[in-house]
């Protein structure tokens, strides 16, 4: 015959930490801090981030052509009209012109 203590594989309360008042509880790593100037920078101002994302989606693009790596073109390419999207349906909720939602420049 089993005893009930023997039927409990595991214990556990209700909050799911052992009771132990002497139990150690670890604080959270606190993170650390962006060491690249480019990304902090980038982080700091809209316009700056979507142009380093644009410069560097546009280098894995060809990376990946080089590579003959179609699929993964073509999810950067999407990411890139998803962002145009995002971006100029933006600009005309805030009231400017569709002469006025240039993503990216063109380049001639």
């Amino acid at each position: 015959m089993v005893s009930t203590s023997d039927d409990v594989l595991f214990e556990c309360s209700d909050s799911g930490v052992d009771n132990d008042d002497n139990a150690k509880v670890d604080e959270p790593a606190s993170r650390g801090t962006v060491s690249n100037r480019q990304l902090a920078e980038a982080m700091a101002d809209v316009i700056k981030f979507r142009n380093l994302y644009l410069t560097l989606t546009k280098k894995a693009i060809i990376a990946y052509e080089a590579c003959c790596k179609a699929n993964s073109v073509l999810r950067l390419k999407t990411d890139l009209a998803g962002l145009a999207l995002y971006v100029h349906l933006n600009l005309l909720r805030d009231g400017h012109t569709t002469d006025q939602c240039t993503v990216i420049p063109k380049s001639g």
